[in-house]
């Protein structure tokens, strides 16, 4: 008892410095903090120059933009929120918000895929370097070189691999990117192809922390894989998956290169999305304020979203609660 008690007063007596040596280093002066560390300061000045040229100032300009009509010919011209209202009244818009929807369905029947993936390299140490390599291989291609390679073996006419093997069987051809009905698809699954692998090594990543004395304590209480899957590693990975997914629609809501590279937005517009039609504003019609108003719109929505998925999450996961 008195060991115990003893311990106790040593704790107590540790945090108690812990506590004084904070309040002490609170009381230093800015400007002596700032001498002591001056050499590391100008090492970082390059660096917070660079973020403040090439990220906060885009920022500002960009809201001070969306107010007014700015075509770089004539001088800047303050017209309120009537870019957001034309942005606004523009049927594009909802068309293409239709779009990302869509995008994002398609996007979310094969989520769990890279998960799996995961789960098949880590029960299988032996064949690891080797899978990851394979999963990985696609991610390591620039987009515009992944998407090209896919027009080309989307191609509507004899020289598309897909339509070749497909006449091969017998088999009727299709229009990938020139139907309405196949083109969001055949662009998602570029998008799966290409980014597969890279999810899987976060997954990989969160898997190999779990603690294995769990699944140790789950094989001697004679747990089925089945039910070590459900108790330990999804409830583990739970996190992880729930962030992913919300990457994975953000990631919808900005989806560009696709559609500029393969469509232009076609065909009939059914694969134009919010960013494109930025894109389309700025230097199609060359209206830059109606382009930085649809990112500014686009920009709140997202921000609004994450911040409401994240305390949702917060509260359901109880991440960051200690």
């Amino acid at each position: 008892m008195q060991k115990s008690l003893d311990r106790q007063q040593e704790r107590y007596a540790d945090h108690r410095q812990a506590e004084q040596a904070v309040v002490k280093r609170n009381n230093v002066p800015v400007g002596k903090v700032i001498r002591k560390n001056l050499v590391a300061y100008l090492f970082l000045l390059p660096a917070l120059l660079g973020f403040a040229l090439f990220s906060v100032y885009p920022i500002i300009s960009s809201f001070i933009i969306g107010f007014q009509y700015y075509d770089m010919v004539n001088p800047p011209r303050w017209v309120g929120f009537f870019n957001f209202v034309t942005v606004l009244r523009n049927p594009l818009l909802l068309i293409s918000v239709e779009n990302c929807f869509t995008f994002l369905l398609w996007a979310l029947i094969p989520f769990l895929i890279p998960f799996f993936m995961a789960m098949i390299v880590n029960e299988l140490p032996r064949w690891g370097g080797y899978l990851r390599f394979t999963y990985y291989l696609p991610a390591i291609l620039p987009p515009v070189v992944t998407f090209y390679l896919w027009k080309w073996m989307y191609d509507p006419s004899g020289a598309g691999l897909i339509n070749v093997f497909l006449a091969s069987l017998h088999l009727p051809t299709l229009a990938w990117l020139d139907s309405p009905t196949t083109v969001i698809p055949s662009m998602a699954f570029i998008g799966i192809w290409g980014g597969t692998g890279s999810g899987m090594l976060i997954y990989l990543a969160a898997l190999q922390n779990i603690p294995p004395h769990l699944y140790d304590a789950a094989e001697i209480d004679g747990a089925s894989i089945w039910r070590k899957f459900w108790h330990i590693t999804l409830p583990q990975m739970r996190i992880i998956l729930l962030l992913n997914l919300m990457f994975a629609i953000m990631g919808a809501f900005q989806t560009f290169d696709g559609p500029f590279l393969l469509t232009g937005g076609g065909p009939v517009n059914s694969s134009v999305t919010p960013v494109l039609l930025v894109y389309k504003y700025a230097f199609e019609q060359g209206n830059y304020g109606a382009a930085n108003a649809l990112s500014l719109i686009l920009f709140a929505f997202l921000m609004i979203f994450s911040i409401l998925y994240l305390y949702l999450m917060r509260r359901t996961t109880g991440l960051g609660k200690y």
